[in-house]
């Protein structure tokens, strides 16, 4: 086991039974993609009630389904729109269903600024899309990826949290201080699995009380990209953005196009 992650701390309550414990990769969401083979990793698998850890070479076919992968460190660690991201902290990324729905990207954000509220009681706001932000301040950030071959596809999340870190100035960026990494990862997957049946046959709709509950966004003026700016007003069951414009009409912007550059 290596020193710096101990599962037998991690309760997770789903079934998935399968982590790799990654010293250094590029991207754990290239990892469970496939993307990435030969890999040296402590692969930890839930037998008989307790978590068994073996140090061996990952081969990106042997990649099974309903599994995480965890990294100490990321070379290549990436954002929405290929942002970098800092290293540090707990970087993350699992395996989905992929009978999704639209709005499923903001959906996980959600669901990870619920699971980082319930365990750490932090106010914990989410960004549209999908960043986490804690006293105005950018957290972490999530990035759906989906990989498709003559097999079928592949679909995965990845979640960078700043756990204790201690970060640049210039950053303008805050941290999660003196949280449990593995009490974390368990709350998230837990949290993540127990809801995604729902939200794939109810979509976004029931999701939109506790959507409005965390929107860092509503009744901001915002600037989009491209636009004139409007106030930031919710968003609609498709998971776009609703901006209101100074002459009163509303549009929609889905995340794939948008990029937020001014907030107030």
């Amino acid at each position: 086991m290596t020193d710096w992650f101990n599962c037998d701390k991690l309760q997770i309550t789903t079934g998935r039974n399968t982590i790799y414990l990654l010293d250094e990769v590029s991207s754990t969401n290239d990892f469970l993609l496939g993307k990435i083979s030969n890999t040296k990793a402590t692969v930890c698998r839930f037998i008989n009630h307790r978590w068994h850890s073996k140090e061996q070479i990952v081969y990106a076919a042997d990649i099974q389904k309903n599994t995480i992968a965890i990294a100490k460190t990321q070379t290549k660690g990436r954002g929405r729109m290929g942002r970098s991201w800092l290293d540090g902290g707990l970087q993350m990324s699992w395996d989905i269903s992929d009978e999704i729905k639209s709005g499923f990207s903001v959906w996980i954000g959600v669901i990870c600024a619920t699971a980082i509220r319930k365990s750490t009681g932090q106010n914990v706001m989410l960004k549209w899309p999908n960043d986490l932000y804690l006293d105005e301040k950018k957290m972490a950030g999530i990035l759906v990826d989906r990989i498709c071959s003559s097999g079928g596809s592949k679909l995965v999340s990845g979640i960078g949290i700043n756990l204790g870190t201690v970060l640049p100035a210039e950053l303008n960026a805050s941290s999660l201080p003196g949280v449990s990494m593995e009490m974390l990862v368990g709350e998230i997957i837990n949290e993540h699995d127990n809801n995604l049946h729902s939200f794939i046959n109810s979509g976004w709709r029931s999701w939109s009380q506790k959507f409005m509950e965390l929107d860092y966004l509503f009744g901001r003026q915002i600037t989009v990209q491209g636009k004139s700016p409007g106030i930031a007003s919710g968003i609609a069951d498709s998971g776009a953005l609703i901006i209101t414009m100074p002459d009163g009409s509303t549009v929609e912007s889905f995340a794939s196009e948008t990029h937020i550059t001014e907030i107030k």
